[in-house]
């Protein structure tokens, strides 16, 4: 395939368009003012003359005053007890332990037992009741129990009102029980020991004794005793 060469473009010419000529500015002649002179503020001179006034320091020497010291009028004397203290007294009569101090002419205020002081009468402090002791404990044994040991027989006197009658003393050893103890044969209430049992001369005792103590204990135990041996008529 034949190439073509490429065609030139035709170059475009530059035309220059004619301008019209600026015009000039003439300048109108300025006139400059005369700057007019400021007024001459004459110079002040200002002198400082330090006047140093010195005053003598005047001291005051006051001479101390003496506190008088008692108890006002209408005080009552006090003796102090056991515990006592100025703060204690003075909350009971409404006074501060300064005025306590001064009322009774103090240097401290401490205070010892036995020594007279001054107070308002108003309210006199009561003695501190000494602490009560409790009441010990009572404690109550509990008995032992209540046994019955032994049966004697101590002695037989003829019933005269019986024949052939008698009447046998026996003795009932115990331990144990509250007193006071009561003694009884075949259930009859006894006023002591020995009890006392009714039976024949020459014949058999047989019979069940019984202790009763205060605490509610009771103790039986059958006796026996044979031949019953009665004393000459």
């Amino acid at each position: 395939t034949a190439t073509l060469p490429p065609t030139p473009l035709p170059l475009a010419t530059a035309t220059r368009t004619p301008t019209s000529p600026k015009p000039t500015a003439t300048a109108s002649p300025t006139t400059l003012a005369t700057p007019t002179p400021s007024p001459t503020v004459p110079a002040i001179v200002a002198t400082v003359t330090a006047t140093a006034t010195l005053t003598a320091a005047t001291t005051t020497l006051t001479a101390p005053t003496a506190t008088l010291c008692g108890p006002p009028r209408g005080w009552v004397a006090y003796t102090v007890r056991p515990g006592d203290t100025l703060f204690q007294l003075g909350l009971a009569t409404g006074q501060t332990v300064a005025a306590l101090q001064q009322a009774n002419c103090l240097a401290t205020p401490g205070i010892n037992y036995g020594q007279i002081i001054f107070l308002p009468p108003v309210a006199q402090p009561t003695a501190t009741p000494a602490p009560t002791l409790a009441t010990p404990l009572t404690i109550t044994p509990v008995p032992a129990p209540l046994r019955i040991t032994a049966v004697t027989l101590v002695n037989v006197v003829r019933d005269l009102a019986r024949p052939n009658g008698a009447v046998a003393y026996v003795r009932v050893t115990f331990t144990g029980g509250l007193a006071p103890h009561k003694f009884y044969d075949e259930g009859l209430p006894q006023l002591d020991n020995p009890v006392q049992a009714l039976t024949e001369c020459g014949g058999t005792l047989i019979h069940t004794v019984r202790v009763e103590s205060a605490d509610g204990q009771s103790a039986s135990q059958t006796y026996y005793f044979s031949p019953i041996v009665c004393p000459s008529p």
